[in-house]
This record gives C-alpha cells, structure tokens and sequence, in this order.
C-alpha cells in the first residue's frame, strides 16, 4: 500500500479542479432535464458526498460522456477518498446551503455559469486560494 502523502493529495485537488469546473461547465450545458435534476439531487454539504461513487462530480463526469476526462477521475479521486477514510480530519466540507441551492437551482435551469462559480468558489477553499 502506498503512503500517504499530503503534497500528493494538495496537487491532486490541485488537478481535479480545472477538470471539474470544466466538466459542470459542459455538463450542465448538454445534460439532459432528467440528468440536470439527478445532477442538481446530488449536490451535498457534506465535502465527501461530493467525491463519492454516483456523488455530484461523479454523475456529472459521466452525463459529459468523456471517457479521457471520465479516466482522469477515475484515476484522482480514489486518493483523495482514501486520503480522507485514514485522516478524517483532511475531510473538507461540502457546499454551504447558499452555494448547494445556488448550485441546483443553476443545474436544474441549465444555467452552468453559476453552477461552475460554487464549484471553483469551493475549489478555492479545498485549495487555500489559488
């Protein structure tokens, strides 16, 4: 098993956002109504909701229908749940309420503009500022 290694996990944050605002950019925009609200159902306070299996990102990767962007997920994301099951403390919060009904109301309308503004907003505070 491989360390743990706080660098790794802080640069791959670092790379899953661009990725992810890209893809609830995309996404939202060429989902479909019934993607849109499960999309907008999965959205969490709860940081580690957002990054489980069939999660909010997890869902909205696959309604972009990528398969390098999907790879690239599913290559990430797999430390930063193992990094947060041994160090629950580095677990991040979720959306605030404001940004998670923001964020829903953006997706179920269609709206991506927003939508992506909570994701990179988020992003920001998982990161410390970029």
């Amino acid at each position: 098993m491989t360390p743990l290694d706080p660098i790794r996990y802080h640069e791959t944050l670092e790379v899953l956002a661009p990725i992810l605002e890209g893809v609830v950019a995309v996404g939202v925009r060429v989902a479909s109504p019934f993607q849109r609200a499960q999309i907008a159902e999965r959205a969490s306070p709860v940081g580690a909701d957002l990054f489980r299996p069939d999660g909010v990102f997890d869902y909205t990767v696959d309604a972009v229908g990528n398969m390098r962007i999907a790879r690239a997920w599913r290559d990430l994301v797999p430390h930063v749940r193992r990094r947060w099951n041994l160090v629950p403390g580095d677990r991040l919060e979720g959306l605030e309420l404001e940004a998670t009904e923001v964020f829903t109301a953006a997706v179920v309308d269609g709206d991506a503009d927003p939508a992506t503004v909570v994701v990179q907003r988020w992003f920001d505070a998982a990161i410390g500022g970029r």
